[in-house]
């Protein structure tokens, strides 16, 4: 949603960090390879598995280069997206999502203060359509997700080639 996947870094520079919401899953992958084997398990054996919003997630991570050596296989159920949002789509969300809340582009800043209600509130508002899937044949708005960003997600989970960093 809004809190993970807001993306204000072509709006606000650097310090708005592209698809926050799966450096989490990064990050948590990074405390498994640590914490793993305190429970028995084996850090060179780590499967990733997701379900609907958790295989779309599954996908993105293995299109992740800071998350390759992480696991070593994924396994998806459902709801793998053949391709995910662009950046512009992203950034044109963004824009869209400042208008319902008020807040100029020159006022990013006024986010970190304001209430998680307020930013849900305009997330699933009616005024505020999620948009078609990022894939369909008009230019459309994604809803908050992951995206193609170029550096944290390089490329579409399924686009044709394999990223060299998952060749193994």
């Amino acid at each position: 949603g809004l809190l993970g996947y807001l993306f204000l870094g072509d709006l606000g520079g650097e310090d708005y960090a592209a698809n926050a919401g799966m450096l989490d899953i990064q990050l948590a992958l990074q405390w498994v390879q640590d914490n793993i084997e305190n429970f028995g398990g084996d850090p060179d054996n780590v499967m990733v598995w997701g379900e609907s919003g958790g295989g779309a997630k599954t996908a993105c991570v293995y299109t992740m280069p800071g998350a390759a050596n992480l696991f070593h296989k994924a396994s998806i159920e459902s709801a793998a997206p053949l391709a995910l949002a662009t950046r512009n789509g992203a950034t044109e969300r963004a824009r869209r999502t400042l208008a319902a809340l008020g807040v100029g582009e020159a006022d990013l800043g006024l986010l970190m203060d304001m209430p998680a209600e307020k930013l849900l509130e305009v997330q699933q508002g009616s005024d505020m359509p999620m948009g078609e899937a990022p894939w369909a044949e008009t230019p459309a708005v994604p809803g908050f997700g992951a995206f193609v960003d170029g550096t944290i997600l390089p490329q579409n989970p399924f686009a044709p080639g394999v990223a060299p960093f998952a060749t193994d």
